[in-house]
């Protein structure tokens, strides 16, 4: 009775890692008249490296045995290929018929000119425009994503910290205020604190905050000090907050 095995492939899950992609490749035709048939999967893990970092690249296994170790040039894919994300893709390819014209004596790698070789690495090559396309897209998702995030968090802290600094006497408001070239203002009729989102300093985000955050700072140390040394003290104290936030 003949025992058909199976190879257990065991990817991340969900539980490991925040998003992945995975990708087959599969291929079985003549080339140059001689029949090559092989099949695989390429995975990508968005936004964290292949541990461990020996299984970064593209391993080719011909009848079970791997050539090799795992490619981290991607058969040499320089197209689109980037030094970061590039960590973040494992695949195998598993021929079944052809390529063994292509190996060298050693076993150990394979002839590049073969016509087997060229056309694997040619459907592994357009295979990746794909992986890297999609890999570099949900990237920038992600990061948009958290910066958005990021964005709406410091808004709670910014209110937390007006709060906490005048001792619940005037609320954080955030708008647009076009007649005024303040970027933080108090509307003492409304109890207000204004952040006037009309003015950005600074191109960079993190910059735009650190500045925002001084100049409440300074303001609310301006208005609940009752002398020079008080209104220095709390403005020292709401650095120190600043720094361990934002900083």
């Amino acid at each position: 009775m003949a025992l058909k095995l199976k190879r257990l492939i065991q990817l991340p899950t969900e539980n490991d890692v925040k998003h992945s992609k995975l990708f087959f490749v599969d291929f079985n035709s003549s080339v140059f008249e001689r029949h090559l048939k092989f099949s695989g999967y390429i995975f990508s893990q968005i936004p964290k490296a292949i541990t461990p970092f020996e299984l970064n690249g593209i391993q080719i296994r011909v009848r079970g045995v791997g050539i090799g170790g795992y490619d981290s040039t991607f058969l040499r894919y320089y197209n689109q290929i980037d030094t970061i994300r590039s960590r973040w893709i494992s695949g195998e390819i598993f021929v079944d018929e052809g390529l063994e014209a292509a190996l060298n004596i050693d076993r150990d790698s394979f002839n590049e000119h073969d016509e087997h070789y060229k056309k694997l690495q040619k459907i592994i090559h357009e295979r990746l425009n794909i992986v890297f396309t999609a890999s570099n897209k949900l990237a920038t998702e992600l990061s948009e994503d958290k910066k958005e995030k990021k964005s709406e968090g410091l808004k709670d802290e910014f209110k937390d910290f007006v709060h906490e600094g005048t001792k619940g006497k005037f609320k954080l408001i955030e708008k647009a205020v076009k007649n005024t070239d303040e970027i933080v203002f108090f509307d003492e009729k409304k109890g207000h604190l204004i952040l006037n989102t009309s003015i950005i300093p600074f191109k960079k985000k993190n910059a735009n905050n650190i500045f925002k955050a001084i100049k409440l700072a300074y303001l609310i140390a301006k208005k609940t000090g009752k002398n020079d040394v008080e209104k220095d003290n709390i403005f020292s104290d709401l650095i120190t907050i600043i720094i361990e936030k934002l900083i």
